[in-house]
Formats: structure tokens, sequence, C-alpha cells
């Protein structure tokens, strides 16, 4: 993997983790006490200070790193998914990466019950 590659993979796991924790503290899945406000990029975000939480968070985005380091077109979409207490989905979050490599100017982003 070139070190432009490395870099925009780190940017996008950056991103990812960002994402997945502001979604998740908007969503009230978690007790609000356990995020904490800090600032990226000059954005006020909420990221969470469990550790068991981060850790998963964690496993997720180095799991995503390995695959991109595989082959880069293997991750077509990252999926946030809730599920109800019989394991229905409720709600999801698509992150199209597909659209982002061909646009590349815009962040794709949908929301959805499938």
């Amino acid at each position: 993997m070139s070190d432009d590659k490395i870099v925009t993979t780190d940017i996008l796991l950056e991103f990812f983790e960002v994402a997945f924790n502001h979604i998740l503290f908007f969503r009230n899945l978690y007790p609000k006490e356990i995020f904490e406000r800090r600032k990226v990029y000059s954005t006020i975000v909420y990221v969470s200070e469990h550790p068991e939480l981060n850790e998963y968070i964690k496993n997720v985005l180095n799991t995503i790193r390995e695959l991109l380091k595989e082959d880069e077109n293997s991750v077509k979409a990252v999926n946030l998914v809730f599920y109800n207490r019989k394991r229905e989905p409720i709600e999801k979050f698509v992150f199209d990466l597909v659209k982002l490599q061909t646009s590349n100017t815009e962040y794709v982003f949908s929301q959805g019950i499938s």
C-alpha cells in the first residue's frame, strides 16, 4: 500500500470513528455520561470514553483497515445497523465508498431502514 493510500485510509478510518461515536451519542443507545465533547477539524463532536465500547469500535476499524490493505476496492460500503431486542434491524446508516471514490468531491451518506 502506498504512502498516499495509507494516509487516505487513516483519514477515512478517523472519519468513521468520529461518525460512529457521534451517531451513537445522538441515538441515545448509551448513557450520555460516557461521551465527551471534543473538537475535530473545528467541529464539536461527541466521543465515547467507555473502554469496552471504544475497544469494539477499534476492532471494527482495524478490520476495515485490513480489508482495505488487502484490496482497496474490496470494501464497497460500511453499514452501521441498529437492532431491537428481537434482533430486527430498526435503523441503518450506509457509508457508500463506491460513490465516495467516484465523486471524490462530496461526502456520501444515507440513512434508512432496510
